[in-house]
This record gives C-alpha cells, sequence and structure tokens, in this order.
C-alpha cells in the first residue's frame, strides 16, 4: 500500500511539473566562438524596457525559461549593438545560432510562428540598412564631383525610393498577418531615429492592426496601448 501511495505521488509530481513547463516559454540558444558570458534579459513593453534576469552562456550556449502567461516581447541583448529578439507565450520553444563575430547577420533562429515572422522582417531590415550604406559609401565616393547640389538630390531621391520599397514589404507584410503581434512591432520599425510608419499619419493601418489583435489578444498590454493610442478608451 505505501508503495502504490509512493508510485502515485511520484505521478502527481510528474504531472504538476509538466503543467508548469507548459506554462513557460523555453528558450535555447549557441553564440559559436563566444567565452563563458552573461547577458540580460529584457521585456519590451510599450512605455518601457524591463530588465527581467541575467543569462549565463556557459561555453557560448544558453537554456532558460520565461514564466510568460500572456504573449510578450523579449530581446537577450549581448552588448550595445548585438541582440536576439522573440516573441512568446506559454508553451512556446525558440533555439538560435550565431556567430560571435557577428551576432545580429549570423543569427539563425527556429521555433514559434511569432518569433519567426519578427525575424522574417528584422531580416528584410538588414537588407535595406545595407543598400543605404552602400549608398552612403557612393554619396562618400563622389563628394569631389563639380556638381554637388545634383549629386545631392540624385541621393535622396535613392534614398527615398529605397525606404519607399521598404515601407511597402512591411504594409503588405502587416496586411498579410494583422492578428499576430509580429505585425506590430513591423509598423513601429525604423532605421536610426526615423521610422517606417507613424501613429498618426498610418491611423488607419494602425486601426487595422488593432481590430484583428483584439480578437485574438484582447487583455495584452500591446493591444490595450494600441486602444489608448487609438482614442478607443475615450469612447
Amino acid at each position: 500500500m505505501i508503495q502504490y501511495l509512493k508510485r502515485i505521488s511520484l505521478i502527481l509530481l510528474a504531472c504538476s511539473c509538466l503543467i508548469a513547463c507548459s506554462k513557460k516559454a523555453r528558450i535555447y540558444g549557441e553564440i559559436t566562438g563566444m567565452d563563458n558570458k552573461y547577458a540580460v534579459l529584457y521585456k519590451i513593453l510599450p512605455q518601457e524596457k524591463l530588465m527581467e534576469d541575467t543569462i549565463l552562456l556557459l561555453k557560448g550556449k544558453c537554456n532558460f525559461t520565461i514564466p510568460q502567461e500572456n504573449i510578450g516581447v523579449y530581446v537577450l541583448q549581448f552588448d550595445d549593438t548585438s541582440f536576439v529578439s522573440f516573441i512568446v507565450q506559454k508553451g512556446d520553444m525558440v533555439k538560435f545560432k550565431a556567430d560571435n563575430n557577428n551576432i545580429n547577420r549570423t543569427l539563425s533562429i527556429e521555433g514559434c510562428e511569432e518569433t519567426l515572422l519578427h525575424w522574417q522582417c528584422r531580416q528584410a531590415l538588414f537588407v535595406f540598412e545595407d543598400k543605404v550604406k552602400a549608398l552612403s559609401k557612393q554619396f562618400i565616393a563622389q563628394q569631389t564631383t563639380a556638381d554637388m547640389d545634383s549629386l545631392n538630390q540624385a541621393m535622396i531621391l535613392q534614398y527615398d525610393t529605397l525606404f519607399e520599397q521598404h515601407k511597402t514589404y512591411l504594409e503588405t507584410f502587416i496586411k498579410s498577418h494583422p492578428d499576430k503581434l509580429a505585425a506590430l512591432l513591423a509598423f513601429y520599425q525604423g532605421l536610426g531615429r526615423r521610422t517606417f510608419f507613424n501613429s498618426q499619419t498610418d491611423k488607419d493601418l494602425l486601426d487595422f492592426i488593432y481590430q484583428h489583435l483584439q480578437q485574438v489578444y484582447p487583455q495584452s498590454e500591446y493591444v490595450l496601448d494600441i486602444k489608448e493610442r487609438l482614442g478607443y478608451d475615450d469612447e
């Protein structure tokens, strides 16, 4: 009888552990070429950035959980410019791998759909950034030309064309995935101080995102923030 009760207790304990784990998001990562180092985990909220934890990458590898009940945006920051960002909720799993020499550009990631969609947009931003850098180098190389006014106008036109191309990509992405939080992050994407959309001039697109997200994540702090920005709380 005692052995039977012990067996039942072990089964219940195992079940409780499984239930507890299912309420967390699990992250596996590997940065090749990185020795033992700590990274900082942040939760990105609409109006603030909260430090959640410090994560040890032992010989470049990490394995940790996030007790996230509702969907959330997180960043694992390695230094001032290198980070991994992901969108997770309970039960999600994300795996990432990168090279320490250039974490942002060598990053490969797999796992939940929200994170993969968000990563797709980040990769597109890298392509846009590379084109802008190439344009800048071209401008510097041609600064000795006699007609600087014409050169400036040509460069501005080329930049504006690249900007509008990426903006069109983001708008297509948003309209293809309006019920994903990745669409909201795409709306607020930018390079430097310039964003591709504005909550005032592009209010219709933001409202389009809200109408879909509020059906999936009605109590999410991200969705409630859009609701306030759009003025629905005043109705």
